[in-house]
């Protein structure tokens, strides 16, 4: 008999779910606001007659902390990368989720390396409130750019640390 084989059409009025592309909403749950790492501003400039990077570490805004009873005691790491050997750090500011630095540094590199390299920066809590690690947020300057021997002043946006990137 034939009419055993019917097959029940689903309910069009039921919400579907799509698991192979859920939807959005759940994804910016996960994803905190832009931003929030804070922001470092720099000035980086390449005397090409001394072939010398001079990096300029201004100051960090927004900070993770800033808003705690207890806010950070930040500085700053530079390292000139690849290779860590290269690495230098600013004073501390005690108790400032937006502290001045005003500090310059110098890294001796030679005119046609200066490509090959970029500049990791990784603002630091001395203090190492947070558990799980004391770096507020990083950020890596590659030294491709052609602005470099005029100048590159910025704020540069902090990230995540990545777990696996030391």
């Amino acid at each position: 008999n034939d009419s055993i084989a019917t097959v029940e059409e689903p309910l069009t009025d039921a919400p579907t779910y799509n698991i192979e592309n859920p939807t959005s909403h759940v994804d910016t749950f996960r994803r905190r606001p832009v931003g929030n790492q804070g922001k470092i501003r720099l000035n980086i400039l390449y005397d090409t007659n001394k072939e010398e990077l001079k990096v300029f570490v201004h100051e960090a805004a927004n900070l993770p902390g800033s808003d705690l009873p207890d806010p950070p005691d930040p500085y700053v790491k530079i390292y000139l990368m690849p290779g860590k050997k290269k690495k230098k750090k600013t004073e501390v500011v005690k108790d400032n989720g937006s502290p001045m630095f005003n500090e310059e540094f110098d890294f001796n590199i030679d005119h046609e390396d200066v490509p090959k390299y970029y500049l990791k920066l990784t603002v630091v809590d001395k203090k190492g409130v947070f558990a799980k690690s004391p770096v507020l947020g990083t950020v890596d300057i590659y030294l491709d750019n052609p602005g470099l021997s005029h100048g590159l002043a910025d704020w540069y946006p902090l990230e995540d640390m990545d777990e696996d990137s030391d």
